[in-house]
C-alpha cells in the first residue's frame, strides 16, 4: 500500500507480520557467577592497567543463574532477570535463533558472549508488551484518569487514514477500560490511545524507559531499542501496540517491568559491579500512581488473563504477554540483529515482590508457547525469592 496511513500497515522493514497480541518476556543467555579480575575497557575504549584496576565481580546470582539456565535448557530464546531496586543483572540464559553483528568489545572471562549479546544486541518487535508503555503515556498525560475508566473505543476501530480494522482477540473490547483491554487483548483500545496521545507523547514516554539510547555500554555496547520519529496517525496506532517500526531487546523489556515494579523509578542495568553499588541513583520515568495502575493491570493478567502460568502462591506477581511473527532465520537485517520472516515468537515480562520488588524477568521464546514462557519466568522468580 502507498501513502499516509496505508504505508503504516507495511511490516517492519518490509517484512514484519506482527499480530500485536498480549505481552511477554525476553531474555538472554548463559553465564556464571565469578570474580573477574581482568582488565576492563572503559567508556572511551581505553584499557585500565592491571596494576590499578579494582577487582570487578559479575553481577549474576548463582541460584538465579542456575534456575535460568536449567529452565531454558533445550529451548530457543532468551531470558534475563534484574533486581528492580538496583538494576543488577541477576541472570542471562538461552540460545537465540537470531544472528547479530558481534560486538568488537572484549569480554572479561566468565561472561558468555552469545548469551549477553542475545539479551542486549538482538532486537525484536515487542508486540503487545509495548502496550505497557502506551498505558504509562496515557496515564501520565491524563488521557484517562485510571485503568478502570471507559475508553470510548468503538467496535470496530478503524486505523486512521485507512479502511483497515484494528484486530482484536475478543468480542468484549467496545468501550473497554485499560484493565479489560489488557485482559482481553484489545489492540483497538491501545491503538486508539496512541493516536489520541499523539506520536510525540508516546515517543517521549518510550525514551524515558530507555528507547533510542543504549541501556548498557560496558562490557559491550547494547543495541538501542527503537521507537520511530515522524510517524503518521496510522503508523502511531501500530506503534501503540508494538508494531510498525518498534523494536526492543529482552533487556529493554525487562527494564520496563523493573521500573513498574520499582514504583516508577528506573535503575540502569549493569552486569559488572565496581565500587559502591548501593549508591546508584535511579530516574523517575512515571509517577508512583501510574506505576500502581500498571501493576494492577499486570496482576490482573496473572489472576484472570494470559499470564496465569507465572503465578506463585502467596507472592505478588505481575506479568504481561505478547506474540510476534519472527525468530526465524535472519534474512538480511543489517547490523541491528533484527530478525525477519519466521515462526511466531512469544514474550512474557514479569516481576515478583514480597516486602519489596525482588526480581523482574523477561522471557523470549521462538515459538508460540505463552504457558511455557510463564513457567520459565515462575521458576526464575522463585529462585530469586528464596
Amino acid at each position: 500500500m502507498t501513502g499516509g496511513g496505508q504505508q503504516a500497515t507495511r511490516p517492519v522493514r518490509g517484512r514484519w507480520r506482527l499480530i500485536g497480541v498480549a505481552l511477554a518476556v525476553v531474555a538472554a543467555l548463559t553465564a556464571a557467577p565469578l570474580l573477574i579480575t581482568q582488565m576492563l575497557t572503559d567508556s572511551h575504549g581505553s584499557t585500565a592497567s592491571r596494576g590499578t584496576s579494582t577487582p570487578t565481580a559479575a553481577t549474576f546470582d548463582a541460584k538465579v543463574q542456575q534456575a535460568a539456565t536449567k529452565a531454558m535448557s533445550g529451548r530457543k530464546g532468551s531470558v534475563v532477570a534484574l533486581d528492580p531496586a538496583t538494576g543488577r543483572i541477576l541472570a542471562v540464559a538461552g540460545k537465540s535463533s537470531a544472528t547479530t553483528t558481534p560486538s568488537p568489545s572484549p569480554l572479561p572471562a566468565g561472561l558468555n558472549r552469545q548469551a549477553l549479546e542475545g539479551a542486549t544486541r538482538t532486537t525484536y518487535p515487542p508486540g503487545a508488551v509495548f502496550e505497557l508503555v502506551t498505558v504509562a503515556a496515557a496515564l501520565e498525560s491524563d488521557l484517562y484518569g485510571s485503568v478502570d475508566q471507559a475508553t470510548g473505543t468503538p467496535n470496530p476501530w478503524i486505523i486512521p487514514s485507512t479502511t483497515v480494522k484494528m484486530q482484536d482477540h475478543n468480542n468484549n473490547c467496545e468501550n473497554a477500560s485499560l484493565r479489560l483491554a489488557m485482559r482481553y487483548r484489545c489492540n483497538s483500545v491501545f491503538g486508539k490511545a496512541a493516536v489520541d496521545l499523539g506520536a510525540e507523547a508516546l515517543r517521549k514516554q518510550a525514551e524515558l524507559f530507555g528507547f533510542n539510547a543504549p541501556l548498557l555500554t560496558t562490557p559491550l555496547l547494547a543495541t538501542s531499542a527503537r521507537f520511530p520519529t515522524g510517524t503518521t496517525g496510522a503508523q502511531t496506532a501500530l506503534c501503540g501496540v508494538g508494531q510498525f517500526d518498534v523494536t526492543a531487546s529482552p533487556l529493554q523489556l525487562a527494564v520496563i517491568a523493573a521500573a513498574i515494579a520499582n514504583n516508577g523509578t528506573l535503575l540502569r542495568p549493569y552486569v559488572l559491579t565496581q565500587g559502591n553499588d548501593a549508591a546508584r541513583k535511579g530516574k523517575r520515568v512515571m509517577s508512583a500512581a501510574t506505576a500502581a495502575g500498571l501493576k494492577a493491570l499486570m496482576t490482573d493478567s496473572v489472576q484472570a488473563g494470559s499470564a496465569s502460568s507465572a503465578a506463585i502462591s502467596g507472592v505478588h506477581v505481575g506479568a504481561s504477554t505478547g506474540t510476534f511473527q519472527s525468530l526465524g532465520e535472519d534474512t538480511g537485517s543489517g547490523d541491528n540483529g533484527i530478525i525477519k520472516d519466521g515462526n511466531p515468537g512469544t514474550w512474557l515480562v514479569s516481576y515478583a515482590a514480597d516486602d519489596r520488588p525482588r526480581v523482574a524477568v523477561a522471557v523470549l521464546l521462538d515459538d508460540d508457547d505463552r504457558d511455557g514462557a510463564g513457567t520459565i519466568a515462575k521458576t526464575i522468580m522463585q529462585a530469586a525469592l528464596h
